[in-house]
């Protein structure tokens, strides 16, 4: 009882104290302290999500979109639901950019079928069924016996007529290899439709 009655009487004092007290930020103070993400230079704008696991509370519940489905609710219905204050429209944009990989020291592409990669210049190179991996240096050997050879990035791989592998997962769409300082990203390039 004694504690319930100081937490409460702190409370009381900092709402007293105002704002400023309670650590409260001005609208000219900064949104976020070294968590920040900058969109890539004329990529328009960066939408990040983060979370996993269960509970992070961001986002739709499958099993409480089911309940409501079960119950007759409408997509509409569920969508207003989980995501209050936005409306339903087509999607102004068709592909998206996943990241998939992040700060990696090397990474493995792989196909069971011949695909294809192409440089930050568009020339596009075939490739022969099998893996590659590539570090921030981004060689590639281009031919079975052929030496590695310096591609300039971002490097896109193509798949042929079966999904890619990175590191031994497959991804539906394109893989973009950008190398960040000496370390290497992978993003999935895929359309909306496929991705959801």
């Amino acid at each position: 009882m004694l504690r319930c009655a100081l937490i409460l009487a702190v409370l009381a004092g900092l709402a007293a104290a105002g704002p400023a007290a309670a650590g409260s930020r001005t609208l000219s103070s900064p949104v976020c302290t070294g968590s920040c993400y900058a969109a890539p230079a004329g990529s328009g704008a960066l939408l990040v999500f983060t979370g996993h696991g269960w509970g992070h509370g961001v986002g739709m519940s499958q099993y409480g979109a089911y309940g409501y489905a079960q119950h007759g609710w409408t997509y509409q219905q569920i969508l207003a639901h989980y995501y209050p204050g936005t409306t339903l429209g087509p999607a102004p944009l068709s592909d998206l950019r996943v990241l998939v990989a992040e700060g990696k020291a090397a990474l493995t592409v792989s196909s069971p079928v011949p695909f294809r990669v192409k440089d930050a210049a568009g020339k596009a190179y075939p490739l022969q069924p099998g893996a590659y991996e590539l570090g921030p240096t981004l060689a590639l050997a281009l031919g079975p016996d052929a030496a590695p050879t310096v591609l300039a990035g971002p490097l896109t791989f193509l798949p042929g007529r079966q999904p890619l592998a990175l590191d031994g997962r497959v991804y539906r769409g394109a893989l973009r290899i950008v190398v960040t300082g000496s370390k290497v990203n992978a993003i999935d390039l895929i359309g909306l439709e496929r991705y959801l």
